[in-house]
C-alpha cells in the first residue's frame, strides 16, 4: 500500500502559559507598588525578599467550577544560582483575565495579592532565627493556610479566597452568557431592573455593543453572587445623565 504524503501544513504553535509582568512597564508599574505597600504595611519579614509577578494564561474552571486566581511559587535554589540579572526569591503568578477585568475592583485585587503573600516566609531555625545558606542568602518557604485561608487576609478585608473564587466563577459565567450575542435593548432593561438598578431605555439605546455586554455580564453576576461580593457597576452605567 503506497504510503500517505506528509502534510506540509505548519504546526500551530505551542500556546504559552506564563507571561512575566515587567516592573517598568505600564501595566506592571501600579502593581509592583501595590506588592511594595502591601509588604511594607502587611508583611515586614519579606521586606528583603525578591518577589516578581507574572500572568497565567491558561487556567480554566475545574469540573466543579472551581478557578484558580492565584498561587505563590518558592524559586529553586537551582534558578537562584543560575539567574544572570536578577535573583527572585518568589513568583507570584495571577489569572490574567481576572485581574484586568473592568467588573473586578481595587479591593478584590489587593485582597488577592495580600493573601499570596501570606504564603511567602522566612524559614526558621528552632530558636526561630532566619536560616541563611552558604552564600549567606536568607532561606524562604511556602506558608500553608491556618484552617482553610489565612486568618490575617479575612480581618483585614471581610473575605475569604474562596469568596473571590466564587465571585470569578461567577463572572466567568456571565462572560461565556454574553460574549458574541445580541444584547436587545428591552431584555437589558429588565436584567439590570432584577439586579436592583433602573435604567431608562433612552439611556441604554445610546451605549455601544460592547457596554450593552458589559451592562448584562455586570447585571448576571450581582444575581449569581447574591450579595455575597461587592460587585462595582461599570462607570458608564452610573454616570448622570
Amino acid at each position: 500500500m503506497p504510503r500517505r504524503p506528509r502534510s506540509h501544513q505548519p504546526r500551530k504553535a505551542p500556546k504559552v502559559a506564563y507571561r512575566y509582568i515587567e516592573p517598568t512597564s505600564d501595566q506592571g508599574r501600579p502593581m509592583y507598588m501595590l506588592l511594595r505597600e502591601l509588604v511594607e504595611t502587611h508583611h515586614a519579614d519579606l521586606r528583603q525578599a525578591q518577589i516578581a509577578l507574572a500572568w497565567n494564561l491558561s487556567w480554566r474552571p475545574d469540573l466543579d467550577g472551581r478557578l484558580v486566581l492565584g498561587k505563590c511559587h518558592k524559586v529553586s535554589d537551582l534558578h537562584r544560582e543560575v539567574a544572570e540579572v536578577r535573583a527572585y526569591d518568589f513568583v507570584i503568578i495571577l489569572l490574567e483575565r481576572f485581574w484586568t477585568d473592568v467588573l473586578v475592583n481595587e479591593r478584590q485585587r489587593r485582597a488577592l495579592l495580600d493573601h499570596e503573600l501570606c504564603h511567602a516566609d522566612i524559614k526558621r531555625d528552632a530558636h526561630g532565627d532566619p536560616i541563611t545558606d552558604e552564600r549567606g542568602r536568607t532561606v524562604y518557604r511556602i506558608r500553608k493556610h491556618d484552617l482553610e485561608e489565612f486568618a490575617c487576609v479575612a480581618e483585614r478585608y471581610g473575605c475569604w479566597k474562596k469568596d473571590l473564587e466564587g465571585f470569578a466563577s461567577a463572572l466567568e459565567r456571565g462572560r461565556e452568557r454574553t460574549t458574541d450575542q445580541w444584547v436587545g435593548y428591552r431584555s437589558l432593561q429588565a436584567d439590570l431592573h432584577q439586579a436592583g438598578l433602573d435604567v431608562a431605555i433612552e439611556r441604554i439605546v445610546e451605549w455601544n455593543e460592547d457596554q450593552r455586554r458589559e451592562a448584562r455580564t455586570y447585571a448576571l453576576l450581582r444575581r449569581d453572587v447574591e450579595g455575597r461580593s461587592v460587585v462595582d457597576a461599570p462607570a458608564f452605567l452610573t454616570a448622570s445623565e
